[in-house]
């Protein structure tokens, strides 16, 4: 029985190794493969963490943004967890995400086990307390407090939006 989990696991694992290295591919291959890994939730992220120290570019035109640096498959990996968990933020917000390249494998691990509902509410709240200190800090300023509000509005969102799936 065992050997049969343990055989799904990696023959899922596989899929999502393989998805990811499409991310590197000519551009339609490539946003399948992203669709692919966002869509897989939580089940693609220790894949994508496997990928996240991935050198290789990308050199497809996707995944650019407003940089002129090419990105790489370890970027993009750790973009999609991170994204998942906490969804695009205003730039000027940014400095307050509770994931980072360096810490997401850490952060993944201290919270296993809890559903993707879950760990975005944590993410959120690490956000706030991260903000918080720097208030206490660095003194309450017009920036700080927009940057509290939009995070007690996404924490608020989140909330909601787990109401409506009960």
């Amino acid at each position: 029985m065992y050997a049969v989990i343990a055989l799904t696991a990696f023959l899922v694992s596989a899929d999502y190794d393989a998805a990811i290295d499409k991310l590197a591919a000519d551009p339609k291959t490539a946003s399948h493969a992203h669709d692919t890994l966002s869509d897989a939730g939580t089940e693609a992220f220790p894949a994508l963490l496997g990928r996240i120290n991935d050198k290789t570019v990308i050199d497809n035109g996707l995944f650019h943004g407003a940089t002129i640096h090419k990105p790489t498959i370890g970027r993009v990996s750790f973009e999609i967890i991170q994204y998942q968990i906490e969804s695009a933020w205003p730039k000027g917000f940014r400095d307050h995400y509770a994931l980072s390249e360096q810490n997401a494998a850490a952060w993944l691990k201290k919270h296993d086990g809890l559903s993707i509902t879950q760990m975005r509410i944590r993410a959120c709240a690490d956000s706030i307390d991260s903000l918080s200190r720097e208030i206490e800090t660095g003194g309450i300023t017009e920036f700080r407090l927009k940057n509290l509000s939009f995070l007690h509005d996404r924490l608020g969102k989140i909330l909601d939006d787990a109401k409506q799936k009960q």
